[in-house]
């Protein structure tokens, strides 16, 4: 849980039940089967964010992060390689995404679970 809510803003960022709870679903069916295919670590840059840490950081207001279903991670092999496992995984149905969201210039992805707003949408920015 501490990686996925500690945050460099000094500003307090505590889940509440709920959140902890989808907290947990992100992990095992999102972050989990991603480091298995991997086979390699995944470091969490940001994970659930409490409105005032969303605001500090210029998050959007309707960001799952806010709900703790978002992670934005990146890990020591290239980006590019979790987005081809990310793909990987979805096609072959082993893996079910809200948004997989690579920032090439970042150079980290953000990964979401499934809601009636967001369903597979891969994007790629050049932020």
């Amino acid at each position: 849980m501490e990686e996925l809510t500690t945050t460099k803003t000094g500003v307090p960022n505590i889940p509440n039940v709920n959140d902890i709870n989808q907290l947990r679903n992100l992990c095992r069916d999102i972050l989990e089967p991603l480091r298995e295919k991997l086979g390699c670590p995944l470091i969490v840059d940001s994970g659930f964010r409490s409105q005032a840490v969303n605001e500090a950081v210029g998050g959007v207001p309707t960001s799952q992060h806010l709900l703790g279903q978002a992670a934005d991670i990146h890990s020591t092999v290239q980006t590019s390689r979790i987005w081809d496992a990310i793909n990987f995984l979805v096609i072959n149905g082993s893996l079910n995404i809200g948004q997989c969201i690579w920032y090439r210039k970042s150079q980290f992805v953000h990964v979401s679970l499934p809601t009636k707003t967001h369903n597979r949408e891969f994007i790629i920015k050049n932020k």
